[in-house]
């Protein structure tokens, strides 16, 4: 699936039939044709405008095949009721793409409306089957863990780039107590299926 959410130049510009029916989270100026765009502010090029920190979403249950969430998770109050609240807009097998700041990041800092950050194993406390969703924080929300990338997903022209971006992304663990200090890179990216 992420595949087809990203591109060389970032995410799609038009959801694809072949997507399904598409949410386009926080879109602000950059919508997505053919998807379901939605933003707080009337400005922004939005069909819908919703503040995504009231629940419910103005959505019927199992509504979309794919949710684009980019930049919008750390401005957020409450995750574990935004992720519930995902989860009952999701298609069963539906995936959701998450791209936030990397915690280690200085643009995750810079933004004083930023209220959540982010790492390697933040989305575990709503995958089914590690450790920490043991704590439930979600009433609903069981997903499946299917990516995880830091940086941007997309190859880079650089082969030493190239390279050092496939071997953190191979060994998640070891780059973020390590690596990450010297190496800070500035999103990660997961990508969840909705489970039963």
């Amino acid at each position: 699936m992420i595949h087809k959410i990203f591109t060389q130049d970032g995410f799609i510009n038009e959801a694809s039939a072949d997507l399904g029916r598409v949410l386009n989270l926080g879109c602000g100026q950059t919508k997505i044709s053919g998807a379901v765009n939605l933003d707080i502010n009337p400005k922004s090029r939005a069909e819908v405008i919703h503040d995504l920190n009231l629940f419910p979403y103005p959505f019927a249950d199992n509504t979309f095949d794919v949710i684009v969430s980019r930049s919008i998770l750390e401005h957020l109050k409450n995750i574990p009721a935004v992720m519930d609240e995902l989860y009952r807009i999701l298609k069963p097998g539906g995936r959701v793409i998450i791209q936030v700041p990397y915690f280690r990041s200085t643009d995750a800092f810079t933004d004083p409306t930023h209220k959540a950050f982010f790492a390697a194993h933040s989305m575990d406390y709503f995958v089914y089957g590690e450790k920490l969703f043991e704590y439930r924080y979600a009433k609903n929300a069981k997903f499946k863990l299917v990516g995880l990338w830091f940086g941007w997903p997309s190859l880079s022209k650089n082969p030493a780039r190239r390279a050092l971006k496939n071997f953190i992304n191979s060994h998640p663990d070891f780059y973020e107590n390590y690596l990450s200090l010297i190496f800070p890179v500035k999103i990660i990216n997961y990508e969840l299926e909705k489970l039963r």
